[in-house]
C-alpha cells in the first residue's frame, strides 16, 4: 500500500462508472473526504454523454487529457479507464494491461497539494490504470502548458509522447471555489488556449459561481457548447473552435519529438520569479512587523496568512527573539542549512532573514504540501535576501512534501542529518496521528546541537509533547492566543 495513503487514508469508497467498478482511497486532508462529491459525479455524467456521442458519430476519442486540480484523482482515473477501454474496443482489443500501450492515451493529473498527488497515484494504481499512461504532478492550476510528458516512462513512445507546443484534447476540472476570482478568470482563457483543434474543456463549479463563469466566457468570446445544472453544481463545456470531426487524424508522435520533462519528478519546475510567471496568483503586497522587525511580503491566492501572519507564526517569532542566542550559537544556526516546514507564503522565513540582518549563509529549504505557498515563500525569501545580504545569496529551495518523515529523502541536503535550524508549523490532518512520525522526521533531519521550533495549537502541542522521544532538550516554551511555540535542542548523542 502507498505509505501516504496508509498514513492519511480516511476510508475506501466504491464508485461505478460506465459499467466499471472503481475503488478510491479518500482522506480528511483533501476535499470530499467521505464520498465522491456531487460535482464530480455530475461532471462525469456529462463527460460520459459526450463520449457516447463521439463514439456514435465516429469522432476520434480524446487521447491527451488533463485533470486540473485532481484531488484524489477521481476525474482523471475514471476518464482514463473509459477512454482506454473504448479505444481498445474500437480496435478490437480487450482492456488487457499489455494492450493498453497501444491506446495512444496519456492522462496527466495535477494539483497544488502534494498529498493530492500521492493519493492520485495510489488510486490510479489501485484501479489498474497503467503508470506509463498516467502521471500526477504538484503544480499550480494549468501550469503544465504542453510538451511535459515524461519521456522516461515505459511505453511513452506509443502511450502518450507528443510534441512541445501540441495541446490537450480534453481538460477536466472540478474548479476550486475559493481559488480567487483572478485565478478562476485566468483559467478560462488559459485552458481554451491549451486545447488542440477540436479539444474541449469540461468544468464543474458550484452554482453561486455559475454567473461569474458565464460572464467571463462571454467576455473572452468563448462559446458554451453545453451547460448542465444540478442541485448544487453547473457543468460548462466549451470549445473555442470545434473542428473535431471524422477526418481528424491526430495521433501521438515519437519520443524523439517529445519535450524534456522539467517536472518528471512530480514537482513543479523551479523558477526565479513565481509571480512573474503567474501574475494572477498575486493577492496582495504589504509591509508587516513582528517582534519589532519589519519585512515585506507578497501573498498568494490559494494559501493562508494573506492578510497577516497567523498566531502560530507570531508565537514562533516571539519565542525565537526571546532566546537571545549568543554570537556563536547564532552563527552556527545561520551558517548551516535551515528548514522551514509548512511556513505558508513565507512570513516566518522572511521575518527570520530580516531579524538576522543578513547573517544567513547556508541553504534555506522551504517545504510543505501547498506548491502555491512554497513558490510564494521562495519568491519572498529571495527578495528579502537580496535586500539583506550584499553578496552571495544563499540557495533557496522549494520542496513539495506531504509528510516530514516519509519525505526525508527529498528533504535531506546530504546523506546525514544536516539542518542546524528547523521551524515547523504542522498541518495536522484529522483522524490521523502523525505526531510520533513528526518527531522521527525531526530526529532524522536535525543535526546534533541543532535547534528546532515547533508552533501549533495549544491542544495539539500537549499531544505532541507526550510523543517526544529522548534526545531533545527543551530550550523555550511560550503560549499566545491559543497557540504554543516550543524550542528544542537535539542532544549530541
Amino acid at each position: 500500500m502507498n505509505p501516504y495513503a496508509e498514513a492519511y487514508g480516511n476510508k475506501q469508497v466504491q464508485f461505478r462508472f460506465r459499467g466499471v467498478n472503481y475503488s478510491f482511497a479518500l482522506t480528511h486532508g483533501l476535499f470530499s473526504s467521505n464520498d465522491i462529491d456531487t460535482g464530480t459525479r455530475l461532471l462525469l455524467k456529462v463527460f460520459s454523454g459526450f463520449l457516447d456521442s463521439d463514439i456514435e458519430k465516429k469522432i476520434p476519442l480524446p487521447r491527451r487529457v488533463l485533470d486540473a486540480g485532481c484531488g484524489a484523482g477521481v476525474l482523471g482515473i475514471c476518464a482514463a479507464g473509459a477512454i482506454i477501454r473504448e479505444s481498445l474496443a474500437a480496435g478490437g482489443q480487450s482492456a488487457r494491461d499489455n494492450d493498453a500501450r497501444d491506446s495512444g492515451v496519456y492522462i496527466r493529473a495535477q494539483d497544488r497539494d502534494e498529498l493530492a498527488r500521492q493519493f492520485t497515484l495510489y488510486n490510479a494504481e489501485k484501479n489498474n490504470i497503467p503508470p506509463y499512461l498516467f502521471d500526477a504532478c504538484t503544480e499550480p492550476l494549468l501550469a503544465c502548458e504542453a510538451g511535459l510528458v515524461p519521456t522516461k516512462m515505459p511505453g511513452a513512445i506509443k502511450a502518450g509522447a507528443f510534441k512541445a507546443g501540441s495541446h490537450w484534447d480534453l481538460i477536466l476540472a472540478n474548479i476550486p471555489a475559493k481559488a480567487g476570482e483572478p485565478v478562476l478568470a485566468d483559467f478560462i482563457g488559459r485552458s481554451a488556449g491549451m486545447l488542440a483543434p477540436g479539444g474541449r474543456v469540461m468544468m464543474v463549479a458550484v452554482n453561486p459561481l455559475a454567473d461569474f463563469f458565464r460572464a467571463e466566457l462571454a467576455k473572452a468570446g468563448i462559446p458554451i457548447i453545453s451547460e448542465t445544472t444540478g442541485p448544487g453544481h453547473t457543468v460548462f463545456v466549451w470549445c473555442p473552435k470545434d473542428t473535431r470531426g471524422p477526418a481528424d487524424t491526430r495521433g501521438p508522435t515519437t519520443a524523439a519529438d517529445a519535450a524534456p520533462d522539467t517536472a518528471a519528478s512530480g514537482n513543479a519546475a523551479s523558477d526565479e520569479s513565481f509571480f512573474a510567471q503567474y501574475p494572477y496568483y498575486l493577492r496582495s503586497s504589504g509591509e508587516y512587523t513582528v517582534c519589532n522587525t519589519s519585512y515585506r511580503l507578497d501573498t498568494v491566492y490559494g494559501a493562508a496568512d494573506f492578510d497577516n501572519p497567523g498566531f502560530e507564526i507570531q508565537t514562533a517569532a516571539k519565542l525565537f527573539a526571546g532566546l537571545k542566542p549568543d554570537a556563536a550559537f547564532l552563527k552556527k544556526i545561520a551558517q548551516g542549512p535551515m528548514l522551514v516546514y509548512e511556513g505558508g507564503p513565507g512570513h516566518f522565513p522572511v521575518w527570520l532573514i530580516s531579524y538576522l540582518t543578513g547573517s544567513i549563509k547556508g541553504p534555506l529549504v522551504l517545504a510543505g504540501r501547498n506548491i502555491l505557498a512554497l513558490k510564494a515563500a521562495q519568491h519572498n525569501c529571495l527578495a528579502a535576501l537580496k535586500n539583506n545580504i550584499n553578496a552571495g545569496i544563499p540557495d533557496v529551495r522549494a520542496v513539495p512534501s506531504a509528510d516530514l518523515l516519509l519525505d526525508q529523502g527529498l528533504l535531506k541536503i546530504n546523506t546525514k542529518s544536516c539542518y542546524t535550524f528547523m521551524a515547523i508549523f504542522p498541518e495536522l490532518v484529522p483522524v490521523t496521528d502523525r505526531l510520533g512520525a513528526l518527531w522521527e522526521g525531526i530526529k532524522d533531519l536535525l543535526a546534533p546541537g541543532g535547534l528546532v521550533i515547533i508552533s501549533l495549537a495549544s491542544a495539539d502541542a500537549e499531544k505532541l509533547l507526550r510523543k517526544k522521544p529522548q534526545g531533545f532538550a527543551a530550550a523555550a516554551d511560550i503560549k499566545r492566543s491559543g497557540y504554543r511555540a516550543m524550542a528544542f535542542v537535539r542532544l549530541p548523542f
